[in-house]
């Protein structure tokens, strides 16, 4: 009985329909090769070694490999030859077996590789068409804004350099608070409870303080809303959203809502239904602290995207979604400093300060972020203490001396250094720096706080 060593290149085995997720075959054990081929079940010296080049079953190419078998005692004419293997398709795919670990993972990486292509094509046709409206909405705003001549409205008892930029285009935040809030809900998910209440307080404060400047083009005066009225409505607002956090499920690491963390050794704090005139107070006092700062190029839009940097860091372990949204608009307003910086081509009016006032309130109420809302927007309570200090000072002098004195030369306190001499860039520059440091300090205690 002869021994002899048999190689062979399957290049014929084309017509065998192999599944598909299977990326690599192999020949089945001698056993079952013996039983199904006729080979004699006596043992030899022959060793088949059966390359496999190229083998492709409905489209899937399977790799390049080498089976080695033992001898087997052989009479070739029972042997049938390769190109026959085809005629009968069954019978063949008796002959083949599969690795199931070795083809599972393989099928699964290619089912995870077509899936992450079809998630980044989605992503970029997702991007395109976002871009494009976003586009298409600010030239929409450039035109009405030029055709309708819309320009700021300077205060008379201000400055003598701010008359200077009485021709400059105000209601800005018709053209960064939309694409803001836009990126946050495309970014964070459409389910996002937190982003979709946050983005409607921002919009409803941005729809107030786009009524009061409508209301100054008309009047061509620099006070349209009344502060009575435009206080009601943002109390109206803040009452809605308090109102809203009642009733919803927001999502909360600690299984309850209405708490306050603060740092140890305080902890976490429930105020039970006192946290919702808190929140309450939190837009109004943060709606007008933001419209009073932006008296300056750049001071309040500066100052309100440090803060949202801060308070995104601040809320990053209560709600990631409305770290999405904050970094969203602290990119908004970063965005819009290019035009809104010494010397601005256009202001943010109304209806971007009452705005950005209302997103940095939102935050902190889902959260319970008071506190480091509190550090990281200290420009704006600055200016909003200083006309209350203002306001009180002038009222109590002249009841007690027959004449009102001012504690300042004039408010909000920017005004203020103005008139002792300091130059717009040097005051904003200083106001950031500020801002940087505290908002620093703001998201390192809200992190230690969740």
């Amino acid at each position: 009985m002869a021994s002899s060593y048999y190689s062979f290149n399957l290049r014929h085995l084309y017509p065998l329909q192999l599944p598909r997720p299977h990326r690599r075959s192999s020949f089945p054990a001698v056993d079952r090769l013996r039983s199904g081929s006729g080979f004699p079940p006596v043992y030899s010296g022959i060793s088949y070694d059966l390359k496999l080049i190229g083998l492709r079953s409905g489209g899937c190419r399977f790799g390049h490999g080498r089976v080695r078998y033992g001898a087997f005692d052989v009479d070739l004419g029972d042997f049938s030859p390769v190109e026959d293997w085809g005629n009968n398709q069954e019978e063949t795919a008796n002959y083949m077996s599969f690795s199931s670990d070795g083809d599972d993972s393989d099928a699964d990486a290619y089912r995870l590789a077509m899936l992450g292509r079809q998630r980044k094509r989605h992503r970029i046709r997702q991007g395109v068409l976002l871009n494009t409206g976003l586009i298409i909405f600010l030239l929409v705003v450039l035109l009405y804004v030029d055709c309708l001549k819309i320009h700021q409205i300077i205060r008379k008892e201000g400055s003598v350099r701010h008359s200077l930029k009485k021709r400059t285009p105000t209601m800005g935040g018709l053209f960064f608070v939309p694409v803001g809030v836009t990126v946050a809900r495309f970014t964070a998910g459409f389910s996002s409870v937190e982003v979709a209440g946050a983005a409607t307080a921002t919009l409803a404060f941005s729809a107030i303080g786009l009524l009061d400047d409508i209301i100054c083009l008309i009047k061509n005066h620099n006070s349209g809303l009344s502060a009575w009225i435009k206080i009601i409505l943002e109390v109206a607002v803040g009452t809605w959203f308090s109102y809203w956090l009642h009733t919803t499920n927001i999502s909360s690491p600690y299984g309850m809502k209405m708490l306050v963390p603060l740092p140890a050794p305080i902890g976490i704090v429930w105020l039970g239904k006192l946290y919702l005139m808190l929140a309450s107070f939190c837009f109004v006092s943060m709606g007008n602290g933001v419209d009073i700062t932006d008296g300056l190029d750049g001071l309040a839009g500066g100052s309100a995207a440090l803060a949202f940097i801060g308070m995104s860091i601040a809320v990053l372990p209560i709600c990631s979604d409305l770290a999405i949204f904050g970094a969203s608009m602290a990119g908004a307003c970063v965005g819009f400093l290019l035009h809104n910086r010494y010397k601005a081509s256009v202001f943010m009016g109304n209806t971007g300060s009452l705005a950005l006032g209302g997103g940095l309130a939102a935050m902190a109420c889902c959260t319970g972020m008071f506190f480091p809302l509190f550090i990281s927007s200290s420009i704006f309570v600055l200016e909003a203490s200083s006309v209350i200090l203002q306001v009180m000072y002038f009222k109590t002098t002249k009841r007690l001396q027959g004449a009102g004195r001012r504690l300042f030369r004039m408010a909000p306190f920017h005004h203020h250094l103005e008139l002792c001499g300091l130059k717009e860039p040097v005051i904003v520059g200083g106001a950031y720096i500020i801002s940087s440091t505290l908002s620093l300090v703001a998201a390192y205690i809200g992190l230690i706080s969740a």
